[in-house]
């Protein structure tokens, strides 16, 4: 249906507003956040069944929680005390941006999607570091809301 396009489309605005500003000041606006959020929603309710959205959400979450889990527990050994990614790792923006796109995958897709996109996330990293960060001492973080973002824009591209 023509309506599933443009839905698509109006979910790029605030993906790319979003990724600009992660980019810039590795903040993004709790509005634009809410934007994407809700079309993502609705795109959703209309390209699926609710059972598979709720299904997608529940095991997509799953996975969600399980890296997280993950990463505090490898922090927490790397710096021989408890370390809450959500202080100083991973911003609660990164954190609801992939948890709005649970709907959107199921298990398979979803695990790609995270795979590609911090394959991206890395790279990124790991050419700023060497290029830019340490000739001009800036901040070494990573604007996951920007790469994931960018791996969620082209997968919107193939799939309109």
């Amino acid at each position: 249906m023509w309506w599933n396009y443009i839905i698509s489309l109006l979910t790029a605005i605030p993906l790319i507003v979003m990724a600009i500003e992660d980019y810039r000041k590795r903040e993004i606006n709790v509005l634009w956040l809410f934007l994407f959020v809700l079309l993502v929603i609705v795109n959703s309710i209309h390209m699926k069944s609710y059972i598979t959205i709720m299904s997608n959400m529940f095991y997509n979450s799953l996975i969600l929680c399980f890296l997280l889990a993950s990463i505090s527990i490898w922090l927490s050994i790397r710096k021989r005390e408890f370390v809450n990614p959500f202080i100083q790792y991973i911003g609660w923006g990164d954190i609801i941006f992939l948890w709005a796109l649970t709907p959107v995958f199921n298990l398979r897709g979803y695990l790609i999607y995270l795979i590609i996109s911090s394959s991206i996330s890395i790279i990124y990293w790991m050419t700023y570091n060497k290029l830019i960060q340490k000739r001009h001492n800036l901040d070494s973080t990573i604007p996951l809301v920007t790469m994931a973002g960018i791996t969620y824009f082209t997968y919107l591209i193939f799939n309109i």
